[in-house]
């Protein structure tokens, strides 16, 4: 009971941020441009692109999900390197391979709009964890700004 109630408080909050930053109407050339470019990419496991479409220092949860002893502000891409196979798993792949470019959400930032997808793990048909993902346009081109794991931690 007591996971099921703090797995409730995370889904409110969740929830209410999303309601409380998305007040505006999603660019869907915008989505459509990061799901062919930078979510492909992830699908079809081509590392060098996926790679390239990551802005290092990657911040977010990633690296505690990968079990380093610190933020993902401050992990190198090289340890980033020595977790992207674990990181971009077949569970993850086949999760962003049931979406498509109308499950992204927005939110403004100071620095410009971050549209962001999730996915996420469900077991016995209860939802255990999610990956977020979060897109920025840096110049002419989308990144992924940061990582961000929702409930237990999706890796365990």
């Amino acid at each position: 009971m007591k996971k099921q109630a703090y797995l409730f408080i995370i889904f409110i909050l969740f929830g209410f941020t999303v309601h409380a930053q998305k007040n505006y109407k999603i660019d869907t050339n915008d989505t459509k441009k990061i799901w062919k470019h930078c979510i492909i990419p992830i699908i079809e496991n081509k590392k060098n692109k996926v790679l390239s479409t990551i802005n290092f220092p990657l911040e977010g949860d990633w690296a505690f999900m990968m079990g380093l002893k610190k933020e993902g502000k401050d992990a190198t891409k090289n340890e980033f390197l020595k977790n992207y196979d674990r990181f971009f798993n077949d569970s993850l792949k086949s999760m962003l391979t049931n979406l498509d470019y109308n499950a992204f959400d927005s939110y403004e930032s100071k620095k410009g709009t971050v549209y962001r997808i999730a996915g996420s793990r469900i077991i016995n048909g209860e939802w255990e964890a999610s990956v977020v993902l979060h897109y920025r346009k840096i110049g002419n081109e989308f990144y992924m700004i940061r990582i961000n794991g929702i409930g237990g931690n999706f890796y365990d």
